[in-house]
């Protein structure tokens, strides 16, 4: 990989970078409401929405504390690891990213890597709980990909 990247950098005015994300800790910090309208604006029907947001909101949690359980609390954000719908709504979350840099590339907001002609343009790959972006140091195009993943999954009580 950084032998493929040095050869794509030589003779070029801007750097092309490659930014890997780790979104493991997301699955502690998504927002519900941001689910809920991922959901929608993917078409699922009111009551699939209902039904996953009912789900979500009577999660109650325990800590334990010196070997015993102190009580009970509602979480206000993210999906349970470990829950059997909670990889499924973590992918949603995921696509949502995706098609957020997706717009950023198409729109010129965030530039992809400087590639030969012939080269089919690769600008970001999404798996489990990764991004890879592809794009270079052009002025302009790190803020892009930061605002096209900004949290506005997030709540702030969540961060």
């Amino acid at each position: 990989m950084e032998e493929m990247l040095t050869r794509l950098n030589l003779r070029r005015r801007h750097l092309n970078v490659i930014l890997k994300l780790d979104l493991k800790s997301a699955f502690d910090k998504v927002s519900w409401s941001f689910i809920k309208a991922v959901l929608a604006a993917m078409g699922f029907s009111e009551d699939f929405c209902l039904i996953v947001s009912n789900i979500l909101e009577a999660t109650r949690l325990s800590v334990l504390l010196n070997g015993q359980p102190d009580g009970f609390f509602s979480p206000t954000c993210g999906v349970r690891q470990g829950d059997p719908l909670s990889p499924a709504l973590f992918a949603i979350v995921i696509n949502a990213f995706s098609q957020s840099l997706k717009d950023g590339f198409r729109s010129g907001r965030i530039e992809g890597f400087s590639m030969p002609r012939h080269c089919h343009q690769v600008t970001h790959l999404a798996y489990a709980d990764d991004i890879v972006i592809f794009t270079t140091t052009r002025k302009g195009s790190f803020g892009s990909c930061r605002a096209a993943l900004t949290p506005s999954w997030q709540l702030p009580g969540c961060l």
